[in-house]
C-alpha cells in the first residue's frame, strides 16, 4: 500500500502511477471521501430535543461555521477534490439524496431518491457513474430520519466508477445497503475480463461488534468475488489487538484472498 501526502487538489490516480512506475492504463485507482451529510451537521434528535454530542461540532466556533461546515462553501469544494483525484473508483458515505421530485403518484407513494444537484456534474460533465442501493433500502433510511431528525433524506454509501474504462456486471448476490455497497466490474469492452469487485463501507461509530459483522458479511464475497477492494469509513484505527484487525489478518482470510494479477 502506498501512503503519501499529496497537494490538495492532486490528481490521486497520476499521483499512484508515479508512485509505483506503473502505467496509466495498468493502475487501479480507488480513492474514498466520507462527504459528511448535511443533515448529520448540528441536527436536533427528536429522542432528547438536543443536538447529539457527535453531531455538535463544539471545535469548530460559531463564526467559522459557515465557512467550514455551510453547504454554499463546502460541498463546491468537495466536488472539486471529488472531480480532481481522477480515480477510476470513488467510494463515498454519508451522501445525501434527494427525492427525485416533490410530486406524490398516483398511488399517494413519494417519488424515488437521486443524486444531490452538488455532485451531479461528477456524473455530467467528468464521466462517472454511479451505483446506489435499492430504493427500497434508501426509503428505510429515509423512513429512520422522518422519525428521529424531522428530515424525509435517504444517507448512503455509494460507489462512482469512470464509465470510459469500467462497466458493471450484472450480479444479484453484490451487497447494497446504505452503509455497504458493493458492485463487480470489468474493463469496458472486455466483458470477458476477470472481474474486479469494490466495496464502499461505512462501519459503525461506536460498537466492535457491529463493525465486525458489518465487514464480515462484506469479506464473505471474497473467495467468490476476488479480487475484492474495500474502501470507506472504517470508524477505527484497525490497530493490532482489534477484533477487526484481526478479522482482517485472519490465517482463514489470507488463503483464501488472492492478489491482484501483475
Amino acid at each position: 500500500m502506498i501512503s503519501k501526502r499529496l497537494p490538495h487538489g492532486s490528481s490521486l490516480a497520476a499521483a499512484a502511477c508515479r508512485s509505483c512506475s506503473i502505467s496509466g492504463d495498468e493502475a487501479i485507482c480507488v480513492a474514498s471521501f466520507n462527504l459528511l451529510a448535511p443533515l448529520y451537521i448540528r441536527p436536533i434528535d427528536n429522542r432528547t430535543g438536543k443536538v447529539q454530542p457527535f453531531a455538535s461540532f463544539d471545535w469548530i466556533s460559531d463564526d467559522d461555521s459557515d465557512r467550514l461546515l455551510g453547504n454554499a462553501s463546502r460541498l463546491p469544494k468537495l466536488l472539486g477534490c471529488l472531480e480532481n483525484c481522477q480515480a477510476d473508483f470513488i467510494c463515498v458515505q454519508e451522501l445525501q439524496l434527494e427525492r427525485a421530485n416533490l410530486v406524490v403518484d398516483d398511488k399517494g407513494d413519494p417519488s424515488h431518491f437521486d443524486l444531490p444537484g452538488w455532485i451531479m456534474p461528477l456524473v455530467t460533465g467528468s464521466g462517472y457513474g454511479v451505483i446506489l442501493p435499492p430504493q427500497q433500502s434508501l426509503e428505510k433510511i429515509a423512513q429512520r430520519n422522518r422519525r428521529v431528525l424531522s428530515s424525509d433524506s435517504a444517507i448512503t454509501n455509494a460507489i462512482f466508477f469512470l464509465e470510459q474504462k469500467w462497466a458493471t456486471c450484472n450480479d444479484r448476490d453484490m451487497i447494497a445497503d446504505n452503509t455497504c455497497v458493493t458492485q463487480r466490474f470489468v474493463p469496458s469492452g472486455e466483458s470477458d475480463a476477470e472481474p474486479i469487485t469494490i466495496s464502499s463501507i461505512h462501519l459503525d461509530a461506536n460498537d466492535e461488534e457491529k463493525r465486525v459483522l458489518k465487514l464480515q458479511r462484506c469479506l464473505e464475497l471474497a473467495p467468490k468475488f476476488s479480487p475484492l477492494v474495500i474502501a470507506g469509513d472504517f470508524n477505527a484505527e484497525m490497530l493490532a489487538g482489534s477484533c477487526c484487525h484481526a478479522l482482517l489478518s485472519s490465517e482463514d482470510l489470507q488463503q483464501t484472498s488472492q492478489p491482484l494479477p501483475p
